[in-house]
């Protein structure tokens, strides 16, 4: 299992993104968390069964929409492997 904490910057609040890396997330059995930071970022907490994994879905949310999320920036804070979970399904925190 390996974990990441992720930063999203660029229009990232108030346009369903914490929804969409949800999706993302329960599409690739990724656990962990997503919310928002006071400065307009979004962090997300990953764990992923392997490193191919949360590759995938670091690509999938480097989202970009003419309308709606537009990530200009994925910063992965830490990543690291994990011997056991933390998480338990992906959720949205307030």
């Amino acid at each position: 299992m390996i974990r990441a904490k992720l930063i999203a910057k660029g229009r990232v609040q108030g346009v369903n993104y914490r929804a969409f890396v949800c999706s993302q997330a329960d599409s690739l059995d990724v656990k962990g968390t997503v919310k928002n930071l006071p400065d307009g970022s979004v962090e997300i907490i990953a764990e992923a069964p392997d490193e191919k994994t949360l590759e995938e879905f670091k690509q999938r949310v480097k989202h970009r929409s003419k309308w709606g999320p537009q990530v200009d920036e994925l910063v992965v804070e830490k990543q690291e492997k994990a011997s056991q979970p933390t998480y338990f399904s992906f959720d949205i925190t307030y």
